[in-house]
């Protein structure tokens, strides 16, 4: 790691629950104060490397799932990857599993698990990466999966519905994007012909 120069001289503990800890952090460089109770969050669970939770893709018969959830921040609904945090002893990839029954009702062979890395999904804020994974193969569980918190509905999309609802405002979670992008990716280094890649259609 590189290093950066800049030095926090205080870290202050501000709020805390089971998953985060919230705190204000006073920065300074060459000895100089440069920002006063700048708010970050650690997450308290993590793998490695400060991984702290899984996102999957689900695909079957060419289509990708999504779930419509609540998100209270944005008091708004938005599509987006089944996923959640890292329980204690937990792999990346065991969680995503676990999260693909728990949010979407289905289940996975752990050979159909792609690992499509990992990302920081808020450098500025977050101290935490997560891990992305495409789930092929997909097949709904028996059991009826009781829904969670802010979850209302699982839809299946083509690749011609994503790019629309991408284009449209639909889908603004950059997370998922991110994921369907490297999915693609990686299909294409594969096979021949290539599949089209998301593109804004205008600019």
């Amino acid at each position: 790691m590189e290093s950066s120069g800049y030095e926090v001289i205080k870290h202050r503990l501000a709020c805390e629950n089971i998953y985060y800890s919230v705190y204000f952090d006073t920065i300074s460089k060459d000895g100089k104060v440069l920002v006063e109770d700048y708010l970050s969050v650690e997450l308290k669970a993590n793998f490695n490397e400060k991984i702290t939770g899984s996102l999957v893709l689900p695909i079957r018969n060419e289509k990708f799932g999504l779930l419509k959830i609540y998100r209270h921040p944005i008091r708004d609904y938005s599509w987006e990857l089944p996923g959640g945090f890292i329980d204690q002893g937990e792999s990346p990839l065991l969680c995503a599993k676990r999260e693909l029954e728990e949010e979407a009702g289905l289940i996975c062979q752990t050979k159909d698990l792609t690992e499509l890395g990992s990302f920081y999904p808020a450098s500025g804020l977050v101290a935490g990466k997560i891990c992305i994974f495409s789930a092929d193969k997909c097949e709904p569980v028996s059991e009826n999966v009781a829904p969670e918190f802010g979850i209302t509905q699982f839809k299946w999309f083509s690749l011609e519905e994503i790019e629309e609802n991408i284009e449209n405002g639909i889908i603004q979670d950059m997370a998922t994007v991110l994921a369907i992008h490297r999915r693609i990716s990686l299909y294409n280094k594969k096979s021949t012909p290539p599949i089209a890649p998301i593109t804004p259609r205008h600019i």
